[in-house]
């Protein structure tokens, strides 16, 4: 597996409140919010939290179990963080997580990053939007296109450390050589539709300069939000157990 990450601030912001965790098998995604530097502290402490408690992949078995257990410990963290200094009340973070194993990928994921793959050049979205409009659109309110526009896209439903608990959704599934896995945060979706997504996907470079890509085209189009990507190439299936490679370890905050 061949894997590369890209994180900019945009042209509009003054802080990247993004952050990013790649420590093979565990990929993940957080877009922080709240005020002065609350986002980028509380997307900096969801992902300590997940990568603290999925170190246990050697140890046990039970991957969406310990995913669920991983996140619901990073929504504890920012919550009783965002507690501790007036400037950080209310800062949440959305969260999404891959991890793969063998054949299988597992998704944990809450707010409106996503995950997709991509397979014989047509892609998918893996996770379902945590967003008022995402909802809207769910009930026939509004269209898809009309959601891309909506004035209020951005306002979440759902995200990590607003709240004592939190509902996760997981899902998984099953991969093939030559898939790509894509998470991103929603500076990347808000300003590329899904073909202009699949189009640079599909071009058959290197993860690194694919990243660079999508960020360069989110930022022609306005690079309103900060963007982070992951894409994960998948060579070939792993043979054996689901263990992490503690020598390809990077971590981001």
């Amino acid at each position: 597996m061949r894997f590369a990450v890209a994180s900019d601030v945009g042209k509009h912001r003054q802080i990247n409140e993004d952050s990013y965790l790649v420590d093979e098998p565990i990929f993940a995604v957080a877009d922080g919010m709240g005020g002065h530097s609350a986002g980028e502290i509380a997307s900096a402490v969801a992902l300590q939290a997940v990568r603290k408690k999925l170190r246990k992949l050697d140890e046990e078995k039970g991957i969406p179990e310990l995913l669920i257990q991983s996140i619901r410990e990073a929504n504890t963290a920012v919550f009783q963080k965002s507690s501790q200094k007036a400037e950080q009340r209310g800062m949440g973070t959305t969260l999404t997580v891959a991890v793969l194993c063998e054949d299988t990928c597992y998704i944990g994921h809450i707010g409106d990053s996503r995950a997709y793959l991509l397979r014989d050049k047509k892609l998918s979205q893996i996770t379902e939007d945590h967003s008022l409009v995402a909802e809207m659109v769910k009930e026939g309110v509004l269209s898809p296109g009309e959601a891309e526009a909506h004035p209020q896209r951005s306002v979440l439903t759902r995200a990590v450390g607003i709240e004592p608990s939190v509902q996760i959704d997981t899902s998984t599934s099953k991969i093939q050589p030559k898939d790509r896995i894509l998470l991103c945060t929603d500076g990347l979706t808000a300003m590329l539709s899904d073909a202009e997504i699949v189009q640079i996907l599909n071009q058959p470079e290197e993860p690194k300069l694919i990243c660079a890509k999508l960020i360069d085209m989110a930022n022609q189009h306005g690079g309103t939000d900060n963007t982070t990507v992951i894409l994960l190439d998948i060579d070939s299936l792993p043979a054996g157990k689901c263990r992490k490679s503690w020598w390809r370890r990077l971590f981001f905050f």
